[in-house]
């Protein structure tokens, strides 16, 4: 297998669709609306999942109050990832009830997987590393 360059997780071949369970770049962030969490997602969400949203109340466009919901942002990462050292990896802790904006906005090797990875690998390795420090 050749070499992996660098912004690429272990494992994933120039132009392949990354392990996203390897990567966890797009789980990255310090914007607080990152992602959105629509009303079929949180339906379809349970109480762990819920836990982990922040509500955010503005004006809609008529004026009336409009709630709007994201994924908690800690750490400079989305709350449900975790970091396992160990194994080298980012669990989602709720994978099965994620969001849409997940599923297919962020989707591995579709719409902005590569450019996440190369914008916020590194920042995703750092932080395993901090993680195992300290472990």
């Amino acid at each position: 297998m050749p070499a992996r360059k660098r912004g690429e997780p272990p494992g994933a071949a120039a132009g392949s669709v990354p392990d996203c369970v390897r990567c966890g770049a797009c789980c990255f962030t310090t914007d607080p609306r990152y992602v959105e969490v629509f009303d079929v997602d949180w339906a379809r969400m349970g109480a762990r999942a819920r836990s982990l949203v922040d509500e955010l109340t503005e004006p809609g466009e008529d004026g009336a109050p409009r709630v709007r919901r994201f994924m908690r942002i800690l750490d400079g990462r989305c709350a449900a990832l975790g970091l396992d050292p160990d194994r080298g990896r980012y669990p989602c802790s709720i994978y099965e009830e994620r969001s849409d904006v997940c599923r297919h906005s962020l989707e591995a090797g579709w719409g902005h997987c590569h450019e996440q990875r190369a914008a916020k690998l590194p920042i995703a390795e750092e932080a395993l590393r901090r993680s195992a420090r300290r472990g």
